[in-house]
């Protein structure tokens, strides 16, 4: 999938992106099918939709947990683990 498809993904409203998840879910059930049946002739399609689902919920849990975007993560912070580790550097040396 392309950056440009991606953002295409980014953009989408709440109802468009939960009808996309639906769609993607729907697409890898009757593909589960197929491949039981031994009629799916193009095994890339499973992983191509398992790939989007993942990004569709990825996109539908940040949008809900409140977090930022993929295209401006958040800075990282280490908290008291990284604070610690000073103070162990500072009182050895």
């Amino acid at each position: 999938m392309t950056t440009s498809a991606i953002t295409d993904l980014l953009h989408l409203d709440d109802i468009a992106l939960k009808q996309q998840v639906v769609a993607a879910r729907k697409t890898l059930f009757e593909l589960r099918c197929k491949r039981a049946t031994r009629q799916l002739d193009k095994s890339h399609l499973f992983r191509q939709t398992r790939v989007k689902l993942a990004r569709l919920l990825t996109i539908q849990r940040q949008r809900n947990q409140g977090t930022p975007s993929p295209l401006h993560p958040p800075i990282r912070s280490y908290g008291h683990q990284r604070t610690a580790w000073h103070r162990r550097q500072r009182q050895d040396g």
